[in-house]
């Protein structure tokens, strides 16, 4: 009972302590408004839904930044002349793939990105007996670009360096032998393209982009079209 009691008298002492201080600032007030008249704006619904979303444009000269991309490649090699589908005589062969990207990373005012990337490629043919030939794999790596922060459009280039390990879905009728399907190793990558600012002055924005690498003998060259936002 006495712990019970010496509770209750530290929780009355608190609330007549906070209706003091309630009484003293209402007081305070009370001699403000007698002095300066305070107009105080009234609250509408953009300036609450403003207020309550989280904004994409950062605070200070760093920011980590994402971005999430879907794009479509083409793959090229040379091979022994051989007679393609169409009966015309060929030296190159072709595969093609679907490419998901992420990548996460820091920019300087917009200016300077840097970070690392995790690609998939792949095949978009499914089937035992194929018309055309498909590339599977992977990558991973970093990049760097240097872009100009204009308004709106912004364009941008950047190198970077990326493993891969892949793997050719070759066609009945494909001139590669068999063991040239598998490939894994370590190249460049060149990226080049254009973001379009979704608001600006926030960072946030939807952009176009062409890649070029090589993956062992294979020439690869990419378009896609992805999201940059940051944190």
């Amino acid at each position: 009972m006495s712990v019970l009691f010496r509770k209750s008298a530290v929780l009355s002492v608190a609330v007549r302590g906070f209706r003091l201080l309630l009484a003293t600032m209402a007081a305070a007030a009370t001699t403000a408004n007698a002095d300066v008249s305070l107009q105080m704006p009234t609250p509408t619904l953009e300036s609450l839904s403003s207020g309550a979303s989280i904004s994409s444009t950062p605070e200070g000269d760093f920011f980590s930044y994402y971005e999430l991309a879907i794009g479509y490649s083409l793959y090229s090699w040379d091979v022994p002349e051989y007679t393609n589908r169409l009966g015309n005589t060929d030296s190159e062969e072709y595969a093609s793939a679907l490419t998901y990207q992420i990548e996460y990373g820091f920019s300087w005012r917009s200016w300077l990105y840097a970070g690392a990337t995790l690609s998939l490629w792949s095949d978009m043919e499914d089937e035992v007996e194929r018309s055309s030939n498909g590339l599977q794999g992977i990558s991973a790596g970093w990049h760097a670009k240097a872009s100009l922060p204009f308004a709106f459009a912004r364009p941008y280039v950047g190198y970077g360096q990326h493993c891969w390990a892949a793997e050719l879905q070759l066609s009945s009728g494909s001139a590669t032998a068999e063991g040239d399907a598998k490939v894994d190793g370590c190249s460049g990558v060149l990226r080049t393209g254009v973001a379009f600012t979704i608001n600006y002055p926030n960072v946030s924005s939807l952009y176009l982009e062409y890649s070029r690498s090589h993956l062992d003998f294979i020439t690869a060259n990419g378009v896609s079209i992805g999201f940059r936002g940051a944190f």
